[in-house]
């Protein structure tokens, strides 16, 4: 973590080229350190594929690197296998003030 200054983050989650509702993303600290906080950084995509990233109740999340993961369930079931884990995933975002959309486009 950069610093404990909270910045805006947002994007869209996209399935082969298509917006992707109702997708759990989570941000996970590539270093963990004094300043990372306690609470998750995740959001649920809306109708459009689109997020804003909250940690905890607070809009954003702390300047840095990040491993990215992504969930859609349905009636039990995992639909995006080996983008759960963020080890897996192999998706990353540096995060920092006055950064673009992100556009991640699930395989």
């Amino acid at each position: 973590m950069k610093s404990g200054k909270y910045v805006p983050v947002e994007g869209t989650v996209l399935m082969n080229g298509e917006p992707l509702e109702g997708v759990t993303v989570w941000f996970l600290p590539i270093e963990v350190g004094p300043d990372t906080p306690e609470d998750e950084s995740k959001v649920v995509t809306d109708a459009s594929g689109k997020f804003v990233l909250k940690t905890g109740n607070k809009n954003g999340c702390p300047e840095g690197a990040y491993r990215v993961s992504f969930s859609k369930t349905v009636d039990g079931e995992e639909l995006l296998g080996n983008y759960v884990m963020p080890l897996q995933s192999g998706l990353t975002a540096e995060v920092q003030e006055s950064m673009e959309p992100l556009v991640f486009d699930l395989k």
